[in-house]
């Protein structure tokens, strides 16, 4: 039996402007993004 595992990331804009996001917002994504990367990485690993 196989695993599927889906991660989805969204990013969400303010509807009635285009900004850019804030330090602290791209802090947070370019935490979470490495180990997210590395996680799938490990999973397509383990299938193969």
């Amino acid at each position: 039996m196989s695993e599927q595992c889906l991660i989805e990331v969204r990013v969400y804009g303010k509807p009635d402007a285009l900004e850019t996001p804030s330090p602290a917002e791209f802090d947070l994504l370019a935490s979470v993004l490495p180990e997210l990367i590395l996680l799938m990485q490990q999973m397509e690993a383990a299938e193969a």
